[in-house]
């Protein structure tokens, strides 16, 4: 990771299923060793999981503001009430996006029936905001793309781009994919 330091990186995963615990939160503990392989000196913190709620979730990223570091949210920035009309309004992204100034986002597409999500990198006071999607699989490579961007220093539109290609690379290529 190159002489990149950091102080405090946060995990707030969101979304009623995980909250109410219908779904077992299993995002946070792997993106923590991720982390803490890097930078074992760093306070790693999961918040307790919020509701998809715009405003809730605004509330838990200001709390966590102060400090350089990351602030991660996993869940909640798909699209499953388009292709299930049962399931709860998906909004970390639109939080995060009427939080933060100057946001960066990228579009995930996939013809896999689930894969439709807003990745929204941003800065918000001392930390960078990255927002990935619940599957596992999915938070685990975007997380270690923001991780190993770090390092090359480049811009919240090239860490959204390179969270969605690292997303990407986990389906088999007979699936399409595209970037909005």
């Amino acid at each position: 990771m190159g002489k990149v330091k950091m102080e405090e990186i946060v995990i707030i995963p969101t979304g009623d299923e995980i909250r109410n615990g219908l779904v077992l939160d299993t995002n946070s503990p792997k993106i923590m060793e991720l982390v803490i392989s890097l930078w074992p000196e760093c306070k790693v913190v999961r918040s307790t999981p919020q509701d998809d709620i715009k405003e809730v979730i605004q509330q838990e990223v200001r709390g966590w503001g102060k400090g350089k570091g990351i602030i991660f949210l996993t869940g909640g920035s798909g699209g499953g009430k388009a292709f299930n009309s049962s399931l709860a309004v998906d909004c970390t992204h639109t939080a995060v996006i009427e939080l933060i100034e100057n946001s960066e986002s990228v579009e995930i597409c996939g013809s896999n029936g689930h894969l439709l999500a807003k990745i929204v990198v941003g800065n918000f006071e001392d930390k960078l905001i990255v927002t990935l999607p619940g599957p596992t699989v999915e938070a685990v490579s975007g997380a270690k793309a923001v991780l190993e961007a770090l390092s090359e220093n480049v811009n919240c539109k090239d860490i959204a781009t390179k969270v969605a290609q690292a997303i990407f690379a986990q389906y088999p290529v007979k699936n399409k994919y595209s970037l909005k």
